[in-house]
């Protein structure tokens, strides 16, 4: 099987690559804009029998022309892939958000649940899986779709609130939450929403995917200091309206796809802090996360292949001064 990803160097992307060449999986990268039909059908005449479509953008600032911007990537860019792929008949697996519910007062929430959103990137990926469907029903277009939770990991540093509390973590600075402290999320380390992508690969349907625990940001503040050893400075601004608590539930997941997560959030925190505090130093660093063995230098060669050194623990980061190159699991 060829398998085709779209957003390949993206936060998702590139921890779905590590773990498909650690198996040793053909793949077919896309990293272009797919708002250009012809480099899409550049890619798709490679023929690739899955795509996993992860290219999008997730907004940053409230600027009213990124916000159309972004809605054009995640929206104009899958109408086009989907229009050219009817000649190839991929089956395309879609990363869309929990997003697309927008605010629920019955939880957790499941995945028959109305989709009401309200955040303009929420409307791009409920437009897009709208659109999928629409074809799915015309052409039989084989489809699953995966909506994520909060996804955190190495090289994430998008201005998250568990991005924040890490950095704080190590810089003694202080973090502002708008909002209350008792908002409850759910969040789920990159490496295993990559591996829920690959399991989804043999299924068609809509999948929740996250931890199933929702944690208030109360919590995730004690976590963080526990796992850390260091005391977060936290400015609290009380907002009025617009914010609900997010409770996913990932059983049908964990029935159909046989999808059990692995990384605990302590582990996933304690990798953040590791790879933070890196960041800057030259050339590629085998890390051990449980921070009992020293880090050490190794070549890109051995990076890549994540086995080249013998570590005691079950689970290593391997990454540069820039961020995350990949990762590898010891049984």
């Amino acid at each position: 099987m060829v398998i085709g990803i779209t957003g390949s160097r993206g936060f998702i992307g590139r921890h779905l690559v590590a773990e498909l060449n650690e198996i040793g999986q053909e793949i077919i990268e896309f990293e272009g804009d797919l708002r250009q039909s012809q480099d899409v059908l550049s890619f798709l005449a490679r023929k690739p029998d899955l795509i996993f479509h992860l290219a999008g953008r997730v907004p940053v600032y409230s600027d009213g022309l990124e916000t159309m911007k972004d809605y054009s990537i995640n929206l104009e860019g899958t109408k086009i892939l989907v229009e050219l792929a009817k000649v190839y008949r991929p089956k395309i697996v879609f990363s869309s958000s929990i997003a697309v519910y927008g605010p629920h007062e019955k939880l957790p929430i499941t995945e028959d649940f109305e989709r009401e959103p309200v955040s303009a990137y929420g409307k791009s990926k409920f437009d897009a899986e709208c659109l999928l469907h629409e074809e799915a029903e015309r052409s039989g277009l084989r489809l699953a779709i995966a909506r994520f939770s909060n996804v955190y990991g190495p090289s994430s540093n998008r201005g998250t609130i568990l991005d924040n509390l890490v950095d704080a973590a190590i810089c003694s600075k202080r973090v502002v939450v708008h909002g209350s402290l008792e908002l409850r999320r759910d969040f789920i380390h990159v490496g295993d929403a990559a591996h829920a992508l690959i399991l989804m690969g043999a299924f068609e349907g809509i999948f929740n995917i996250g931890s199933g625990r929702a944690l208030s940001i109360r919590e995730l503040i004690s976590i963080v200091e526990k796992v850390s050893g260091k005391r977060i400075d936290v400015k609290v601004f009380p907002v009025e309206h617009g914010q609900v608590d997010i409770e996913l539930s990932v059983e049908k997941a964990k029935r159909i796809l046989g999808f059990e997560p692995k990384v605990s959030l302590d582990d996933g925190i304690r990798e953040l802090l590791a790879e933070r505090r890196l960041r800057g130093l030259s050339g590629p660093r085998i890390i051990n996360i449980y921070n009992d063995q020293p880090d050490y230098p190794c070549t890109y060669e051995e990076a890549a292949l994540g086995k080249s050194h013998a570590v005691a623990s079950k689970r290593i980061l391997i990454t540069d001064g820039a961020g995350f190159i990949g990762s590898h699991s010891r049984k």
